[in-house]
């Protein structure tokens, strides 16, 4: 959901707040948006989590259990769960013939994030992480018909 913060828009990505740049906001009209729910992604690469020099940069964390793990050399890809609502598009339906809980790779309820991690850092199933993400590299989209804000 994007919200009216004291500073700011903020995307409330289930118990997390996170402030979206005002030059983000301005540039895909958030501010029309206020109060109404979006589809929010972000990409593997742009989450960071323990044995990477972003982890420390005060940016805003979400505490993930992780529930897989995937080797593929230069990092690793962690799958996750998040207390956020999960996007419900009509693509995504038909991708998973309508039954969007039997997907592979979800596990609990909310939305599933997947980021890559270093390999250093030792990560497995079942591990409790933070993980930090760097708001200008949120993507916004229109739940009704998937475009890109």
């Amino acid at each position: 959901t994007i919200e009216r913060g004291d500073g700011g828009l903020v995307a409330r990505l289930g118990a997390v707040t996170v402030p979206v740049p005002q030059a983000a906001a301005e540039e895909r009209s958030l501010e029309a948006w206020a109060g109404k729910q979006v589809i929010v992604g972000i990409r593997p690469e742009d989450l960071h989590g323990p044995g990477s020099e972003a982890a420390t940069n005060g940016k805003p964390a979400l505490t993930a259990t992780v529930d897989r793990v995937e080797a593929l050399g230069a990092s690793l890809l962690a799958y996750f769960g998040v207390d956020a609502e999960r996007a419900k598009t009509e693509s995504v339906a038909a991708a998973t013939g309508g039954a969007l809980e039997d997907a592979p790779l979800i596990k609990r309820a909310g939305a599933v994030f997947c980021a890559a991690f270093e390999p250093r850092s030792g990560i497995q199933a079942g591990d409790t992480v933070e993980v930090r993400l760097d708001p200008e590299r949120l993507h916004f989209f229109d739940p009704a018909t998937e475009q890109a804000l």
